[in-house]
């Protein structure tokens, strides 16, 4: 629901003035007539308010020369892929599933035995 300055009520010559109050259009409280936000239910009385402000970025930007010299001092990591199967992770999930991860087992096992040759 949009609300703009039309769907405000008027508070007269003092609009601006301290004491001036108006009803909340929301909760129909008295609040004061220069206020942004209802402190009785919360509510943004000022469209601007209403907007969501920006997220800060994930990534700050790099000068150019900062990436140069991070990309110089990089690390590489070799991850071996052929470790073998993980023999007390299955016999544990057979005895926690009640004997019923056992043709699984039993499956991976034999896939796992002709990937290997």
């Amino acid at each position: 629901m949009a609300l703009d300055n039309r769907d405000m009520p008027s508070v007269g010559s003092a609009g601006g003035a301290v004491g001036a109050t108006i009803s909340c259009p929301y909760c129909a409280e008295q609040i004061q007539a220069a206020a942004k936000k209802c402190r009785h239910c919360g509510e943004f009385l000022d469209i601007a308010a209403r907007t969501p402000a920006q997220p800060p970025p994930l990534f700050a930007p790099q000068p150019a020369g900062a990436a140069a010299a991070s990309a110089s001092s990089s690390t590489t990591v070799v991850v071996h892929g052929n470790r073998g199967m993980n023999h007390a992770l299955h016999i544990l999930l057979c005895f926690l599933t009640l004997g019923i991860w056992i043709p699984f087992y039993i499956l991976i096992a034999i896939i796992h035995g002709f990937t290997k040759r």
